[in-house]
Parts: structure tokens; sequence; C-alpha cells
């Protein structure tokens, strides 16, 4: 067995002190053993740290096989002048450690050049890798949160069996639908803008309550949680969307609030049906002055016209499930009061040309009872009763509803909201009483009649 400085001194390198072999080698990254009759002649300074040598003399003369397993030493003898194959293998070093590494090999007989690149640490960072794309991968099938992962283009890339199951569409089913496509029509605008904004990375991520349409067309709520993915550079590359069933949860809230609604409209209805019972009370003692004291009687029946009017809202209020205000109910209760009031003096008509479920706003039913009722007091008080009755109107929808109230004129001057001119107490109390916004009032006179409009809308009415 020849060294590679005899291999040199016997012309097999022509020329190798001044070509300087040995130093070129060295330069060399990757550790190169040059063999011959397969053992090392040679060794650069790569290999002798390689293989954790104590200088290039301690592998000279050693056997391929004391570094490479037989299987792989065979391939490495076995390669012909002209080849230069690819050999991955397990190398053992001198202190008993292994390696992984990459064997490159050439043939230039009776000399065997062997260049070996360690990629212990390349293969470990691989297997970790694909261990973290394995524990992913599972994580993301067996959870039992439906996932997606969706693209810029908004196109489903990935999701799994939870998702199916929450959606009832197939895997397939689904990496041909776009994440608008399952989204409730009425939820799109707002979560498209969200998506929008994360990827323009205004916002990092972002929660919210939904619906999903399903295949079958049902409606599915979700917890939804959407984040941004990146790339190593910071380049916003996908979307994970987190899916929770939350369907449960919104019948069980649902049920509350409905419990909830029960018992507030109980508490709302008893109270109610009390001061019913109290005004009537009170209108009694008022009466019973009026009989006391007749020169109080015209303002004392004022009090009980008023009274009366907040009397008719409660009593409605007490016996509304929902604690609602009919306006055709208050209306034709308030025509049946006045009449009964006016002693056979004046007659009322109403006509009715209004849903039934045209509804008084909660808070606004006391103040809009006590706007007809002195209306209607107006009307009765100062109309003609020697012409013709008292008609009183009810025309429109839930949008918008007039109430007209006609009276032959007396000869008294018309009212005007806008100036105050011919407003006497209950019209005064009209005025203060009538919505900012929602309610409008106008008085007309013409033809020997006195006409006052009531024009309701939203949000007094609904």
């Amino acid at each position: 067995m020849k060294t590679l400085e005899a291999a040199a001194q016997s012309c097999e390198f022509p020329h190798a002190d001044t070509l300087g072999i040995r130093g070129f080698i060295d330069l060399i990254p990757d550790a190169v053993l040059i063999l011959n009759e397969n053992r090392v002649v040679f060794a650069n300074g790569a290999a002798v740290k390689l293989f954790k040598a104590k200088d290039e003399a301690s592998l000279v003369g050693l056997r391929s096989e004391k570094f490479v397993e037989p299987e792989y030493a065979l391939q490495v003898r076995q390669t012909k002048s002209g080849d230069n194959p690819l050999i991955t293998a397990r190398l053992n070093c001198l202190d008993g450690d292994t390696i992984e590494a990459e064997i490159r090999t050439s043939c230039s007989m009776p000399y065997q050049f062997v260049v070996i690149r360690d990629v212990s640490h390349r293969n470990r960072l691989h297997r970790k890798l694909a261990a973290n794309e394995e524990k992913f991968r599972m994580l993301f099938e067996q959870s039992p949160i439906g996932l997606s992962i969706i693209g810029k283009d908004t196109f489903f890339l990935k999701v799994n069996q939870a998702f199916c199951g929450l959606l009832g569409y197939s895997e397939e089913e689904l990496l041909c639908l776009a994440f608008p496509n399952i989204i409730h029509p009425d939820d799109q605008d707002k979560d498209m803008h969200l998506f929008a904004q994360l990827l323009r990375e205004e916002i990092p991520s972002f929660e919210l309550e939904k619906r999903y349409v399903r295949k079958d067309k049902t409606i599915v709520w979700v917890g939804l949680t959407v984040a941004l993915i990146r790339s190593h550079s910071g380049v916003p590359l996908c979307c994970i969307v987190f899916s929770e069933d939350i369907l449960d949860e919104k019948l069980a809230e649902e049920q509350r609030k409905a419990h909830a609604r029960v018992q507030r409209n109980t508490l709302i209805r008893e109270v109610n049906h009390r001061i019913k019972n109290n005004i009537q009370s009170v209108i009694g003692l008022l009466r019973y002055q009026m009989r006391q004291n007749p020169e109080l009687g015209k303002w004392m029946q004022q009090a009980i016209d008023r009274l009366h009017a907040v009397a008719i809202v409660h009593g409605m209020h007490g016996i509304s499930r929902l604690g609602n205000c009919s306006l055709v109910k208050m209306v034709s209760q308030i025509c049946d009061s006045a009449e009964a009031t006016s002693n056979g003096r004046q007659t009322i008509k109403l006509q009715v040309l209004v849903p039934n479920d045209v509804i008084v706003a909660e808070g606004e039913s006391v103040p809009t009872a006590l706007i007809v009722n002195e209306l209607i007091a107006n009307a009765v008080k100062h109309g003609n009763i020697r012409k013709s009755p008292i008609r009183v109107t009810l025309n429109g929808d839930r949008n918008a509803t007039i109430i007209r109230i006609e009276n032959a004129a007396s000869g008294r001057d018309v009212f005007r909201i806008e100036s105050g001119n011919g407003l006497g107490t209950g019209l005064n109390l009209v005025e203060a009483l009538l919505p900012p916004t929602g309610a409008s009032l106008a008085f007309k006179s013409g033809h020997g009649e006195v006409t006052a409009e009531l024009r309701l809308l939203p949000p007094v009415i609904g």
C-alpha cells in the first residue's frame, strides 16, 4: 500500500508537489479520504475532525469498514472509473459516535477518492420538521373543533372532519367552495370586511359569533376565531379559522332571555293592573268631590278625563302578554270614554283603516293616549253638537298612521300649534307631550269644520 506522497514520488500523481495536492484538498470543507486497496492513504483536515481522530496518521492505514457499515463499504469499493454515485450511510467515528453522511466516490485506479459530507444536523432538522408536520396534521384532523385554512382568495385550502361534519359537506366539496359561500347572507359584509382587514395586516386576528349555512340550508351558530399565517419572512400566506358549534349555547341563551321576558312582563302586568285600580279609585274620589263642590266640576272633569286616558293605557298593559299597547284599542277605548262622559251630548263615530297589529312603543303609550284624549275632549267641548257627530278615523299602517279627528266648527278660531293661537290648557298639554321624533300634529278648518291630524311614525309606533 502506497501513501499519497509515495504515489506522487512514483509519478502516479505527476507534479504533485508543484500542484500542491495536499494543500488544495485540505481547503475542501468536506471530509476527503483517498483509499488504496480499501485502506486510507490520505485524509484531509476536515476528515480528521469529522472522524474525531487525533491527526491524519490516526486514520492512515485503516480499512474503510472501520468507518462504514459493510454493505456501504462494498458500494464504495465497487465504484468504477468514471462513476460518481451518491451514497447515504451511517459512519462510525473513532470515539464510538455515529454520524449520518452523504458519500460521493470516484475511482482512478488504484485509488478511490471518497468525499464525505456530514448531514446529521440537516437530517435531524428534517426529522423534527416531519414530526412537527405529522403532529400538526394529527391535531388538525383529530380536533373536535372545526378547523379550516383559507387562502387569500377566500377559497378553502384544507379542512378537517369536524368542520365537514359541522356543515354537512365532504372535504372534496368544501375545497371547491370559498369562505363567503357558507356565511349567512346577513353576516357576509361584516365578516368579509374583517377578513380584508386581516389580510391588510390592520388587525392580527378577530373573533365573533356568526351563522353558517349548512349544505341542507339549515343555520348553525358558531364561535369564530380567524388568525393570519405568515411565511418565515413575515409575508401573509393564508388564514386559519377555528369554528366551534355554539348552537346549544345560543338556544340556552334564548331560553334564559325568554324566561326573563316572561318574568318581566308578569311584573309589568301586575304593576299596570295596580296602577289602573289606583287611578280608578282617584277618579271615584274626584267624582265625589264634584258632587260636593259643583263649582269645581269643569276642572275636575278635565282631570277625570285625563286620568281615564292614563287608566286605559295601564289597563291595556295589564292584559297584554308582551306589555304592548294596541293603537286601535287605545283610540277605541278613549272614544268610548269621551262619549260616555259627554252625558249623551255628543256622538263619536270611529272608523278604523289600519291593521290591529299597529303597536305604540312602550315608552310612548301614556303620552300618546293623553294627546289623543285631549284632542277628542277638545272636539267634544268645542264642536257644534247640533250639526254632526265627531268623526275619528285611523288610517295607515305600521310605518305611518294618521289619527284624524273632525268636528263641526262652533265658530271659534282654529287652533294653531305653531303660533299658539287658540291653545287652551288641554292643547298646551298636547304641545308639551308631543314626541320630538315620530309624531306631528296639524289643525285645519274649512267648510264649517275643524280637523286635527295626528301623524305617528316609528319609533312611536311599530
